[in-house]
């Protein structure tokens, strides 16, 4: 477990060294204006109303006393909250040391000296009683294992009339998808032009550090797990691909949308999607669920890797292939065809 954890935290250092640099959102889905006014339609109903200002006009009053962000990352959340809403004191913590630094720095740029950053294990984490107005949780709760001890702190951290808010991945364990979600994504792939699927150089330049950096007890590894699940020669395929295109500069086509397998998700993070499934139901069993909207990702996460940034150089054309690829994505949603894997969510604790 140990060797997990610093695994992790070694995984979003890096990831965090990536935003710091500007190549980060390179590998997003949802880079993009559109793809984030699809998300905040989804959610507040307008698309051009984040989440984060409807929560605050929604769920509560102009000014808040004590604040919790978990899994805070390089801290863009609470900075973004700062610049939104007045709040005496916020305690944020995540497992990433770099990260965390990084995030105290911002902040103290910013004058925001009223946020407390804390490295720490937020699985094991002990939350003092009635400390807290609203606890944060942005796309973190599906990196924790020990969910049920988690939703027991905030519950007991919150004051009356205290939200949990939460904006989260809630799907499949591991990525694990069903086949038919997998068929449906590559079917929208091959209805893009070639132009749109290229994956762009710095993205190409990111895949093939990776695998360099991590060394070559991790990729023996790597490729002996892959034999077992018989993904070895498309994946020896793939890494050259990316390989020749860096060396060549010749653009890199994503041909294929590719799923992890639950042995690749644990390589890079063994905390990605360890009980993402579960969230839902863990929560409600400890919280009166307010509000919740689902609004998908099925399709897009995983389609839109890497090549999302065309879309939004592409102009006109580029964002009518974009809407056609969210509409099929919320038709099958809003048919039943397969439960939302994103979901926002405000939950008030049982006191």
């Amino acid at each position: 477990m140990r060797t997990d954890l610093i695994k992790t935290a070694q995984h979003w250092n890096e990831q965090g060294t990536r935003v710091d640099a500007g190549t980060g959102g390179m590998a997003w889905w949802d880079a993009g204006p559109e793809v984030q006014r699809h998300v905040n339609k989804r959610i507040t109903g307008d698309p051009n109303l984040g989440w984060v200002n409807y929560t605050l006009t929604n769920h509560f009053q102009p000014n808040l006393g004590s604040i919790l962000v978990l899994g805070c990352g390089t801290g863009e959340l609470e900075r973004s909250l700062a610049s939104l809403v007045s709040f005496e004191h916020c305690d944020a913590y995540d497992i990433a040391q770099r990260s965390v630094a990084r995030a105290r720095e911002e902040a103290g740029a910013r004058g925001l000296y009223n946020i407390e950053y804390h490295v720490e294990d937020v699985n094991r984490i002990t939350l003092p009683p009635r400390a807290y107005d609203a606890v944060w949780v942005h796309m973190a709760l599906h990196h924790f294992h020990a969910l049920e001890h988690i939703c027991r702190e905030i519950g007991c951290a919150l004051n009356r009339g205290g939200r949990l808010v939460l904006q989260e991945y809630v799907g499949p364990n591991r990525f694990q998808f069903p086949e038919r979600q997998k068929e449906l994504a590559n079917a929208c792939l091959r209805l893009l032009p070639s132009r749109y699927r290229r994956v762009p150089a710095a993205a190409v330049e990111q895949r093939t550090q990776s695998s360099s950096t991590r060394g070559m007890r991790w990729l023996a590894s790597r490729m002996a797990d892959k034999a077992v699940e018989g993904d070895l020669i498309p994946a020896l395929r793939r890494q050259l691909s990316a390989q020749w295109s860096r060396l060549t500069g010749r653009p890199l086509e994503k041909t294929r949308v590719v799923f992890p397998t639950p042995s690749s998700v644990v390589s890079v993070d063994p905390s990605e999607a360890i009980r993402s499934a579960e969230i839902v139901q863990i929560v409600e069993q400890h919280f009166d669920v307010v509000e919740r909207k689902d609004w998908g990702g099925n399709i897009l996460q995983f389609l839109l890797k890497d090549i999302a940034g065309n879309f939004a150089s592409g102009g006109d054309e580029g964002q009518a292939f974009l809407k056609m690829l969210i509409s099929i994505e919320e038709t099958l949603l809003d048919s039943g065809e397969f439960d939302s894997d994103f979901a926002y969510i405000v939950a008030s604790p049982r006191h």
